[in-house]
């Protein structure tokens, strides 16, 4: 038997057949497709391969094939299984298209006619030169209601300098200017906070508890004309005001304080039939924080009246 394989040893180093490089490659790929196989028919599932073919693992490991399936690999890159066909290890994906980001036409406006509110509690004062807490409660305002896929506006701009009586004159034509800009809006938002100048008020009457955390409330007000008298859209309004309330009590019980209807100014709400002016929490008896959370609160609700709305004027009779 010896001498046999010393025969074949020296035919084989003396001959120079043209077929020797291709038979030594042959022997090599089924060498390492059954190396590789071996593992993938669970006869070696943590790699650990007897210590003479532990080399041959490494190998399988540097050449990358252990993030898939040995199997896979070969099904997809060399074809030895399922009758010869690739196949590969997933369906090819195709290229997702890159949607380009179609803004949502604005249909809801926040702005402040008083933009320097503040909290006490938060910032030391009630009312800052510029842009006071307020304006990051409409921020949050507006973050809530994009996040139910509404396009909003908040408006930054300062309406309370000097002289401070002309507020609501400056804030009116900033209404009247996004309407000529933006014939989409439908909402307006006249964001403020309270201020209550009872000391005895206890903080309940601002303050809500809502799951774990403290919010603060939300109160709606609904003026009128000097004297009492009704501006022409002034039901409308109420009407809107008073359903957001109803939406409120019915998301999160506690957070919607009663309207305020004893106003004897418009407050320009005289603009739009879905006009709100929000007072949320108190200067003395709210933190910003409270009423950061009461406004996202407050998202919610007028997101959900206004699906309310839609699906109402999409199917009068549901």
């Amino acid at each position: 038997m010896r001498r046999k394989w010393r025969r074949l040893r020296r035919n084989w180093q003396t001959t120079n057949l043209p077929w020797r490089p291709l038979w030594l490659l042959f022997f090599l790929s089924f060498l390492i497709t059954f190396t590789v196989r071996y593992f993938s028919e669970g006869a070696v599932r943590s790699w650990e391969a007897p210590a003479g073919a532990r080399w041959l693992g490494a190998i399988v490991w540097l050449i990358d094939l252990q993030p898939q399936s040995p199997k896979a690999v070969l099904s997809s890159q060399l074809g030895f299984l399922e009758g010869g066909r690739s196949m590969p290890s997933q369906a090819p994906q195709k290229p997702v298209p890159r949607r380009e980001a179609v803004p949502n036409l604005p249909t809801i406006a926040i702005y402040h006619t008083h933009t320097g509110e503040s909290y006490r509690p938060s910032s030391g004062k009630e009312r800052a030169v510029g842009e006071g807490d307020i304006v990051e409660v409409g921020d949050a305002l507006a973050r809530g209601l994009q996040a139910h896929g509404l396009g909003v506006i908040h408006v930054r701009k300062v309406h309370d300098g000097q002289p401070y009586h002309l507020s609501y004159t400056r804030s009116r034509a900033t209404v009247r200017q996004l309407q000529e800009q933006y014939p989409s809006l439908k909402v307006f938002i006249d964001v403020h906070r309270d201020g209550i100048r009872d000391p005895k008020t206890p903080r309940e009457v601002t303050t809500a508890t809502v799951g774990a955390e403290k919010v603060a409330r939300i109160m709606l007000y609904v003026g009128s004309e000097r004297g009492g008298k009704e501006f022409p859209n002034r039901k409308a309004v109420l009407a809107f005001s008073q359903g957001l309330q109803q939406t409120m009590e019915q998301l999160y019980p506690g957070l919607a304080r009663s309207i305020f209807t004893k106003g004897m100014f418009p407050h320009n709400q005289d603009l739009a039939d879905q006009f709100l002016l929000v007072e949320v929490g108190d200067a003395r008896l709210n933190a910003k924080d409270e009423a950061i959370r009461g406004a996202g609160l407050l998202a919610d609700s007028l997101a959900l009246l206004l699906y309310q709305q839609g699906r109402n004027e999409k199917h009068p009779g549901s």
